[in-house]
């Protein structure tokens, strides 16, 4: 906000190329390798959430591989170690990881639909107005088909105007959308917890099970 969009993703480049640098320099062409397969998956993620913006048919299953791949594949490379892990430990942190994703995306868009963005720092329905379905609205259309039917109705091409976002967002949580998705991310967060039995126990695998709880239990 200070110095301006441009600025600030030249620093992000600046940050992601640096972290680059810190992988090659361990001189493993492992981590290497799972580093590059994981900045492709987030890439794809990325991708298919752009070329998925605007659809009103859009479904949970979609929305999954969407924030597995840009989510979850982020946040699984980082708990795998890279990859340079024994077999079993990288099988367990990996799938650690992916839940980790999965909750923390979930949390973040059921931050986005809850309408307090003085606590949050989002400004609710952004992703509505971007034509972005997430899982609490998606789930409210479970509970409440005709929801689907205003989405149909209210969005165009560049997504939904701020006033149907409203709408919409007030029909969603009205339907439970939230209350539903916040679950849905508790119980992935639980899960998560548990694939760390795997891992000898430590003051560091206390701090990764209460990584998920803090990823499902913030407001910010």
């Amino acid at each position: 906000m200070v110095y301006g969009n441009g600025i600030a993703v030249l620093v992000g480049d600046f940050c992601f190329a640096r972290g680059l640098g810190s992988v090659a320099a361990t001189g493993s062409l492992t981590a290497v390798e799972a580093l590059a397969a994981a900045v492709t998956e987030m890439a794809e993620g990325e991708v298919a959430q752009l070329e998925s913006a605007g659809d009103p048919e859009a479904t949970a299953d979609s929305y999954f591989d969407v924030i597995d791949r840009k989510t979850g594949s982020l946040m699984a490379w980082c708990a795998r170690v890279g990859g340079v892990l024994p077999g079993p430990l990288d099988a367990a942190l990996a799938r650690y990881g992916r839940l980790l994703g999965r909750a923390f995306q979930i949390t973040d868009d059921v931050l986005d639909c809850a309408g307090d963005d003085t606590a949050s720092g989002k400004s609710p329905g952004r992703d509505l107005q971007e034509g972005k379905l997430t899982l609490p609205v998606l789930l409210a259309c479970q509970a409440r088909p005709a929801l689907r039917d205003d989405i149909r109705s209210a969005m165009g091409e560049a997504g939904v105007s701020t006033a149907d976002a409203a709408r919409i967002l007030q029909e969603t949580r009205a339907a439970g959308g939230l209350d539903c998705a916040r679950a849905e991310a508790m119980a992935l967060a639980r899960t998560a917890a548990a694939e760390l039995q795997a891992v000898p126990p430590s003051s560091f695998r206390d701090a990764l099970a209460a990584l998920a709880r803090l990823s499902v239990e913030r407001v910010a």
